[in-house]
C-alpha cells in the first residue's frame, strides 16, 4: 500500500528526525468504541536541511545582501 499525508509545518519546521506510527481504525458511532484499530510500528525518518525553514529563509536574505548593486 502507498499513500502520502501532508505534515504540517511545525513538524518540518528545522531539520533532524520524525518519529511517527500509522493507525488505521474504524469506530462503532453508537457506541463509540474501536471495532477495528491497527498500528504499525514507531518509525522515523529525516527532515532534511532544504526543508528547513528558518535556513532556507537566512539564505535567501544572504543572497539578496550579495545581490545587490553597491553604489
Amino acid at each position: 500500500m502507498i499513500f502520502g499525508w501532508c505534515l504540517h509545518g511545525d513538524a518540518t519546521r528545522t531539520a533532524g528526525t520524525i518519529r511517527f506510527a500509522i493507525r488505521f481504525y474504524s469506530i462503532d458511532l453508537n457506541t463509540k468504541a474501536f471495532t477495528y484499530s491497527l498500528r504499525t510500528q514507531l518509525a522515523s525518518g529525516k527532515i532534511l536541511h532544504g526543508m528547513d525553514e528558518a535556513a532556507a529563509n537566512k539564505a535567501a536574505e544572504e543572497k539578496d545582501l550579495f545581490s545587490k548593486p553597491i553604489y
